[in-house]
Parts: structure tokens; C-alpha cells; sequence
């Protein structure tokens, strides 16, 4: 349904998708589910300069942390509201 939605642009294509669940990241819970910074998917995904990354996430930071720390890469994402962790709420 996300992919039909207007907010989503197309997806060229090849392109590599990652998803970064936080919202509910190093809370002292069980399972413990540690936090990671997005260099450690990219340096997994094997993702180089200039690749297309669709991501998928529910945490607004992750969307911050892509495009100050790796602009090198061409991020894609829905414009939709999410959670903000370092305000502890939602944007949108």
C-alpha cells in the first residue's frame, strides 16, 4: 500500500532497501534489541557511493543521521510522519 501512496516516489531500479526499526531500540526491555548506527547497514548492504537506498523506518533521526553523515549515497523515502527519538515523539 506504502508504494501505491503518492508520498512514495518511484523506485528506480536497481536499488537496495534497508529497514531501521528504533522506535523501540536499547530500551530496557526483553529482548534487549541494541541500537545501530545506519553505517553499520550500509557497511553490511555492501552499499557504495552513488547506490539508491530505499529506506524504510520509523524513526525521523535515521532520515537525519543518511543525509548529514552519507549524502554520497541517493536516499529514498516517504514523506510521512514518524518518531522522533531525540524529542522522544513524533514529527508530523
Amino acid at each position: 500500500e506504502l508504494l501505491r501512496d503518492d508520498t512514495f516516489p518511484p523506485l528506480p531500479l536497481p536499488c537496495t532497501v534497508l529497514h531501521v526499526r528504533r522506535s523501540d531500540s536499547g530500551l530496557a526491555r526483553q529482548p534487549f534489541r541494541r541500537y545501530a548506527a545506519l553505517r553499520e547497514y550500509i557497511e553490511t548492504g555492501n552499499i557504495s557511493a552513488g547506490d539508491t537506498v530505499v529506506l524504510l523506518t520509523d524513526d525521523r533521526s535515521t532520515i537525519d543521521e543518511a543525509q548529514k553523515f552519507h549524502p554520497h549515497i541517493r536516499w529514498i523515502y516517504a514523506q510521512r510522519p514518524r518518531h522522533y527519538a531525540a524529542n522522544g515523539g513524533f514529527d508530523g
